[in-house]
């Protein structure tokens, strides 16, 4: 019996095993998506941001005798570094001038436990908070203080609204989180660490929840001493 038929087959098959390809047509490529093709606008950022990347002389990361490490070299790498963390716009032609945290955070006061104290580093000209995003009105400080008495054996807390309202505008927590209505918020330290009231910035962008002598700051009969100090 002719078997020649098979030949075809056999081959492919040693083909398919021994991992080369068999010769063919390529496929085509998939259509691109009209939604993944850049837009003008983007495209015009992606351009600046190359010729800016461009202008800056490329060096090394580390500093040597033979090339040292210029600020624009520098501000290249930052780019990169900050192009490639998911967070940042990689198109912004200013993405090479922001500094990192450690740079910009230098000079702020810290707390007894290494942690920026954020009301002295306003009160000390490091920052000057806007009140809105061109700088055209000025902050609504409000300065009342509020105690909250119901801490069992905890020193009571004394909530300055005034350390509060040179960063924010009162909108930002009435009516959501805290109403403002004296005994309608259930304000309790279960809540606080899973994040809501006053957890919603604190052990976040505020200071730790664990600084207790921060809020429990004003002391009673039933309460302990300064165990801080």
């Amino acid at each position: 019996m002719n078997h020649a038929w098979l030949l075809p087959f056999i081959v492919l098959g040693v083909l398919a095993l021994s991992g080369c390809p068999a010769q063919g047509p390529e496929p085509a490529a998939p259509p691109v998506p009209p939604d993944s093709v850049p837009s003008p606008e983007l495209r015009a950022k992606l351009d600046k941001a190359a010729r800016w990347a461009d202008s800056v002389p490329a060096g090394p990361a580390v500093a040597t005798a033979a090339a040292p490490l210029t600020v624009e070299s520098s501000a290249l790498y930052r780019a990169q570094e900050l192009a490639e963390d998911g967070l940042h716009d990689p198109a912004s032609p200013a993405i090479g001038r922001l500094q990192s945290p450690v740079t910009a955070l230098a000079p702020f006061p810290v707390g007894p436990r290494e942690q920026i104290d954020w009301v002295q580093t306003l009160k000390q000209g490091h920052i000057n908070p806007r009140a809105d995003l061109k700088g055209e009105t000025t902050m609504q400080v409000l300065d009342l203080d509020l105690l909250m008495s119901e801490t069992k054996t905890m020193p009571f807390v004394k909530f300055p609204h005034q350390a509060h309202t040179q960063w924010l505008a009162c909108s930002n927590c009435h009516p959501e989180p805290f109403q403002a209505k004296v005994g309608s918020n259930d304000i309790n330290m279960n809540e606080i660490f899973r994040g809501r009231f006053c957890g919603q910035c604190h052990g976040r962008v505020a200071f730790s929840l664990y600084i207790c002598e921060r809020c429990h700051s004003v002391a009673h009969g039933a309460s302990p001493g300064a165990w801080w100090k």
